[in-house]
């Protein structure tokens, strides 16, 4: 069974949507509108503020930085995660692999930093 652009629910108007990426005409192949232009731009400079004041709360002594220990990071030590990382291994590609342990990692580290114990 095979999937088609118009069984995805998003919009065309969704940037980013598979159904974007398929429209046609003057703004096919990922070009953006003028509008959709703009709010790129304003994400950027949102995020360029965002990082701006970090750095001066950083040079002020405001930001609080998480201290881990890295074995922290790592899984339990268990039957079930050695046999599901085996099969994983044994199963996907590397590179999928490897994408699923950062996003691992980043979960734990995002979960520290609001305070979940893992």
């Amino acid at each position: 069974m095979s999937v088609s652009a118009k069984d995805c629910r998003a919009s065309a108007q969704v940037m980013g949507s598979l159904n974007w990426g398929m429209r046609e005409g003057a703004y096919s192949k990922g070009r953006l509108t003028p509008l959709e232009h703009l709010k790129l731009v304003g994400n950027l400079a949102r995020t360029q503020l965002i990082e701006l004041g970090d750095g001066l709360k950083d040079r002020l002594g405001l930001l609080q930085p998480l201290s881990v220990e890295l074995e922290a990071l790592l899984p339990a030590n268990t039957t079930l995660v050695r046999d599901s990382l085996d099969f994983s291994v044994e199963t996907h590609d590397t590179r999928l692999l490897h994408h699923s342990w950062r996003t691992y990692l980043f979960g734990v580290l995002l979960g520290g930093v609001c305070g979940c114990v893992v």
